[in-house]
């Protein structure tokens, strides 16, 4: 069978609670989405829409191997946006590294597009702040601004309407889908049990332990898209 890729407007209301989901979920077993990876390549407007494909599949796939030749399981989650006019498509993943490699993966990562601010890494963190009517502020929901009317409605995300991408517009690590979450809250012991601790404890903890902090870099993001209202690349 023809391998069809279909074009969406955004995010669909499934994909955005899927990110969400996805980013939480990170963070409770001990992997918080602590850099945030945005990949804009120069000449993608001279690209094929199932080279755009092909080239954000690979960045993906190069982060995937990075993570596991240095022995820590790839996690991340990830969205493509466009511009309402289909110019200029780039990628943001939010994506765990331990703290060691953090140096060496931002040189490594840097080389991979050779053009200037072709790729850049920025600090992330899981916190969410509101803005003064209510609008909920996080990288996961900056990452997922690019989301159908649909998918916006009442869910008090920032919005930026954009253009059609080719193939998928968003997605996660298997490690933080339904079956690894599903996976992961049956391996719990019963309630009350000695070694059990509610999520948002261990959620708690994780932030911690890890040393997330606000990051100033997504601070900026968030400044921006208010006086905007959520007009971001």
């Amino acid at each position: 069978m023809t391998n069809v890729r279909r074009q969406s407007k955004g995010l669909n209301t499934d994909q955005v609670k899927e990110l969400d989901y996805g980013w939480r979920h990170a963070a409770i077993i001990g992997r918080p989405l602590n850099l945030m990876i945005s990949t804009r390549p120069i000449d993608v407007d001279e690209l094929a829409l199932v080279e755009r494909c092909q080239l954000f599949a690979a960045v993906r796939n190069k982060l995937g191997v990075y993570a596991r030749l240095r022995g820590f399981e790839p996690t991340f989650v990830w969205s493509r946006e466009v511009n309402p006019d289909g110019t200029g498509e780039h990628m943001h993943v939010l994506m765990h590294v331990p703290s060691k490699y953090r140096a060496e993966f931002e040189q490594t990562v840097l080389g991979w597009l050779p053009g200037a601010a072709e790729i850049d890494v920025i600090r992330a963190n899981q916190k969410t702040r509101f803005t003064w009517n209510g609008r909920r502020l996080s990288a996961v929901g900056y990452i997922s601004k690019q989301m159908t009317p649909q998918a916006w409605y009442r869910r008090g995300l920032l919005r930026k309407p954009g253009g059609a991408v080719l193939g998928k517009t968003g997605g996660i690590t298997k490690n933080l889908d339904r079956r690894a979450r599903e996976a992961f809250r049956g391996s719990w012991p019963a309630f009350g049990g000695s070694s059990w601790m509610p999520p948002s404890r261990l959620l708690a903890e994780n932030q911690h332990g890890a040393g997330i902090g606000a990051s100033p870099e997504l601070e900026g993001l968030g400044n921006q898209a208010r006086m905007q209202g959520g007009g971001l690349r």
